[in-house]
């Protein structure tokens, strides 16, 4: 009896341990909603939003996050179309999103630094390094690669700096990312160095390819500079980048509509600065629709950047429950569950503001649906449903009550 009953206290024990490893791994592991952008073949994949979250002087903090597009929206009857989904437990509140245009000089490159500056650099004033040094050599998950730059390229620089000083804006590095397939690893917030100065500086890997742009100052240039990350990504290309000033021809889209899949026309909330916003959870869409601005002049490319600004919230948070209210009103909806831990039967309690159309849900830790059990409309007032867990694997499980526009969360652990 005595070792029975140890060995469930030590299984507990580590059970607990691995839970509280997995939810600081989701909490780490920022994704956020996926942007899609209509190119005239359909809807395709154009990043993640809300990146920048994972930093941790931005977790749990309302920010701006803004990317030039990857593949250039076409027309939709006239418009530019762009979606944003949610397939997982996190979410985000959305407060105001932006669309422009950049057009640039064709020999001109354009790009947002992690301080999200918005910079321009013309290609012969991108300095490659001289070799690239892998450590440890052939390790893709996690490591440091050691870019050098020979004297010639620094005495390059040097000289270009000082002979086109007027026109010079500032320095950075530059470098491209590729994230390796999600189901060996999460590339999470990686960190670049140089061994000679106190300095880091971090930046934010999105999940489609692209280029990074870090600034620095230009007494930090140095022949040999450290890039180091955790997780399964690629790194190449790393350069050091003059940036210059360049003529510009920005404009603002109008955003015209915003469609949410749940509450369906939510223009104002994303177009005027006040209190309300837009959140997207779960299986929502949000459908936006931009004026289309007037082709550019010969001899300009364009680019197209996004800007939006909101909070981003992990799936599975450290509170007993985490509330996001969307009701003018700010009623609140509430849960909890007794006994937590259980087993096999635990009764959830929840209690609406107001009438509503209601759906508790419980998920696994891996995001898929375990049961429903409540769909439906209900009165103002207080309720209580028992789930039992007979036929499920020990572990942490998820309940999440939506009613109209509010979501509530909680957390509830299942014990044998």
């Amino acid at each position: 009896m005595y070792q029975s009953m140890h060995t469930r206290i030590l299984n507990t024990a580590i059970l607990l341990l691995s839970l509280t490893f997995m939810l600081s791994a989701q909490e780490n592991n920022v994704k956020g909603p996926l942007l899609f952008a209509n190119t005239g073949d359909g809807p395709v994949y154009s990043n993640n939003v809300f990146h920048r979250s994972e930093l941790p002087s931005n977790f749990r903090k309302e920010i701006d996050d803004f990317y030039f597009l990857p593949d250039f929206p076409q027309n939709f009857l006239g418009h530019i179309q762009l979606k944003i989904s949610e397939d997982f437990l996190d979410r985000v509140t959305l407060d105001q999103i932006r669309l422009y245009t950049v057009d640039h000089a064709l020999n001109v490159s354009v790009g947002i630094t992690e301080n999200l500056n918005l910079v321009t650099y013309r290609e012969n004033y991108r300095f490659e390094a001289s070799s690239l040094t892998l450590n440890p050599p052939g390790s893709g998950q996690s490591g440091s690669i050691e870019a050098s730059f020979s004297n010639q390229i620094l005495k390059t620089i040097k000289k270009a700096m000082d002979s086109e000083s007027s026109s010079i804006s500032g320095v950075g590095i530059v470098f491209n990312f590729t994230p390796q397939n999600e189901e060996q690893g999460n590339t999470k917030a990686s960190e670049l160095n140089k061994s000679t100065i106190e300095n880091m500086f971090q930046y934010t890997p999105r999940d489609q390819p692209g280029e990074i742009l870090i600034d620095i100052e230009s007494d930090q240039i140095s022949s040999n500079i450290l890039l180091e990350w955790d997780g399964f990504s690629e790194i190449e290309n790393v350069s050091i980048v003059l940036f210059t000033d360049e003529n510009l021809q920005q404009r603002n889209l109008p955003l015209l509509s915003a469609e949410h899949s749940e509450y369906g026309n939510v223009l104002n909330r994303l177009t005027e600065n006040d209190a309300r916003k837009v959140e997207v959870r779960n299986s929502d869409e949000l459908t936006l629709i931009f004026s289309q601005a007037l082709w550019p002049l010969l001899g300009l490319k364009r680019s197209v950047l996004i800007k939006v600004n909101g909070l981003y919230i992990p799936p599975f948070g450290t509170a007993t429950n985490e509330k996001v209210v969307n009701s003018e009103n700010g009623e609140q909806a509430t849960i909890s569950n007794f006994p937590n831990p259980f087993n096999p039967t635990t009764t959830l309690r929840y209690n609406l503001a107001k009438d509503s159309e209601v759906t508790l849900t419980i998920y696994d830790m891996l995001g898929r649906k375990v049961r429903t059990l409540v769909n439906g409309f209900q009165k103002s007032g207080s309720y209580k449903v028992s789930f039992d867990a007979t036929n499920l694997a020990t572990g942490l499980y998820i309940y999440q009550l939506k009613t109209g526009l509010e979501v509530v969360n909680g957390q509830m652990l299942y014990l044998r």
